[in-house]
């Protein structure tokens, strides 16, 4: 599977051995000298190079890449998303991205797409498979369905360009839709935290682990991560607001019931109330 990295290759550097004559008189040296000349002949030694570093892409080049301007009729970068699994990803830059929690980011180039069609189009990266059709999303969700299959599993959902999608972007958050697969996650971290937390971010991290923003009352922010089979805490620690701020996704924040604070919600007509009431999601904050 093609990656975005660069690997890096160095010569191995020239070993230079020195020998040392030493002791005898006078007379003894020229017969030293005689014997290792008779014996001993050497080549003159190769002219030293400079060490080299040479770098070979293990994936296209940039120029290489895919990157055509729309598909069925909406512009890149297209964003898809979908759950039971929970899953998102990408079209975008000459690279279909595939995510899921827990699990290692998917990252494949886009093959060569035609750009003309459509209704629907299906094609095939490596290993990954996808369908765009039109239709059959609701409001928010964007104007295209999709089929993504990688490693002989379907994933359906949706798809879209920001630009396509009310107010600009996805109204509802797609972390929200971790929340439910996270829960035993979420209340442990809110359990380590010993008080009320809002939760700002959520997101995967290494491998079975989802990580997520908390924040208190007073607006300070701690960063904790926890597994999602056991929900064992794997770390929490304070975060500057600076550190907090990449992983946010708008004013999003999600009240868990009895362990965040009050929330004054920006706009309550927006507001989500989470399945089995885990709380509420409010896309445009507090």
């Amino acid at each position: 599977m093609a990656v975005r990295r660069h690997g890096s290759i160095s010569l191995a550097g020239l070993a230079i051995f020195a020998l040392t004559a030493c002791g005898g008189t006078e007379t003894e040296a020229p017969q030293v000298s005689e014997t290792v000349a008779s014996t001993s002949p050497q080549a003159p030694a190769p002219a030293s190079t400079p060490t080299q570093s040479v770098v070979q892409p293990l994936g296209p080049a940039d120029d290489e890449l895919n990157t055509p301007e729309t598909l069925l009729g909406v512009s890149l970068p297209i964003h898809m998303s979908g759950d039971e699994p929970f899953w998102t990803g990408s079209l975008a830059e000459g690279w279909i991205t595939f995510e899921r929690p827990g699990l290692p980011l998917v990252e494949v180039p886009l093959p060569e797409l035609d750009e003309t069609a459509t209704g629907s189009l299906a094609f095939e990266a490596e290993d990954v498979a996808i369908t765009l059709a039109a239709g059959g999303c609701g409001i928010g969700d964007g104007p295209l369905n999709v089929t993504l299959v990688f490693q002989e599993i379907e994933y359906f959902g949706c798809a879209g360009a920001e630009d396509d999608l009310p107010g600009g972007e996805f109204s509802i958050p797609s972390w929200s839709e971790l929340i439910p697969v996270a829960q035993g996650a979420i209340d442990a971290c809110l359990e380590q935290a010993g008080g009320p937390r809002h939760i700002r971010a959520l997101y995967p991290r290494e491998e079975g682990t989802v990580g997520m923003i908390l924040m208190d009352a007073a607006g300070r922010y701690e960063e904790c991560g926890a597994e999602l089979d056991t929900s064992a805490v794997s770390f929490f620690d304070p975060v500057s607001e600076d550190q907090a701020v990449i992983w946010f996704e708008g004013s999003a924040i999600f009240s868990r019931a009895g362990m965040s604070p009050e929330c004054a919600a920006g706009d309550q007509a927006s507001d989500v109330v989470i399945e089995n009431d885990l709380g509420v999601f409010h896309p445009q904050g507090c």
